[in-house]
């Protein structure tokens, strides 16, 4: 769907360039064309509800400011910035415009998660655009800050979440040992397609996955996660005869069904 972005809608979801004329607005707009190319492309030919169209135009616009700001001459006024338009006034510091830019950036990513999570309420989870997406429980920045997790005490935003996809792969590696690959790719795959039954344990047993697993991606030593660990294997235990995926793996038989206890001679022993 085409994606209308006005001067006003623009100033609206970014009001640091809020102007009197058109001068910054017209100035971005290849940009502004790039960016609504871009996010139609995740969209596809999906129909969306308003709500989802608002997340959608305001990464436009977010895209766009970002994109276009190391080419503008700003200048720093009272409501915002402006373009410089005459050699009496001054350009913005280097200082402001690089707070700028990364509070931009931040937006961005956050509005790319909101655009994401809303297209889930619609037709497009079962797109192809949402399988290539969403191959993790961990697939977007945002699940990581939900957690409070900071590796390398940073805050994770879009470029942090791709400098940590090693991170995120340990951190899988770890979880579908402990509770089988399949019970892991079901998981996965109700981000894009809830189950029609018992979707509670579901949605409970995910939090707990995502929650250990933003602990391994923050860092944590393995006696901090023991608590996790412990914790997500006795609810699996709990929940296991509606657990298909989980009756039918290794991992359950290993277990025989008995509380964990973390006992030595168990496969999945957690050394403390």
């Amino acid at each position: 769907m085409a994606l209308t972005i006005t001067k006003e809608l623009f100033e609206q979801y970014v009001p640091a360039f809020l102007s009197p004329d058109d001068a910054i607005f017209q100035q971005i707009s290849g940009e502004l064309q790039q960016a609504q190319q871009e996010v139609e492309e995740i969209i596809a030919d999906t129909p969306i509800p308003p709500l989802t169209q608002q997340h959608a135009q305001r990464l436009v616009c977010l895209k766009a400011a970002r994109q276009a700001v190391p080419q503008l001459d700003l200048v720093l006024t009272a409501t915002g910035f402006g373009v410089v338009s005459n050699q009496n006034v001054a350009p913005a510091s280097r200082e402001r415009v690089d707070r700028l830019l990364e509070q931009l950036r931040q937006k961005e990513s956050i509005a790319t998660d909101r655009l994401l999570f809303s297209l889930l309420t619609t037709p497009w989870r079962n797109s192809i655009q949402a399988t290539r997406r969403i191959t993790s429980l961990i697939w977007c920045p945002s699940l990581i800050r939900s957690y409070g997790a900071k590796p390398n005490g940073q805050e994770v935003y879009h470029e942090e979440f791709l400098a940590l996809q090693p991170a995120i792969a340990d951190a899988e590696a770890y979880i579908i040992q402990l509770i089988s690959s399949a019970l892991y790719q079901e998981l996965v795959r109700q981000e894009r397609q809830p189950a029609e039954t018992d979707p509670e344990v579901y949605y409970i047993i995910t939090e707990q996955t995502r929650r250990l697993m933003a602990a391994i991606i923050a860092g944590h030593s393995l006696k901090s996660l023991q608590p996790l660990h412990n914790r997500l294997l006795n609810t699996i235990q709990d929940f296991a005869n509606i657990l298909q995926p989980w009756l039918q793996s290794s991992n359950a038989a290993a277990l025989k069904a008995e509380p964990y206890k973390n006992s030595p001679n168990d496969k999945t022993f957690f050394f403390s």
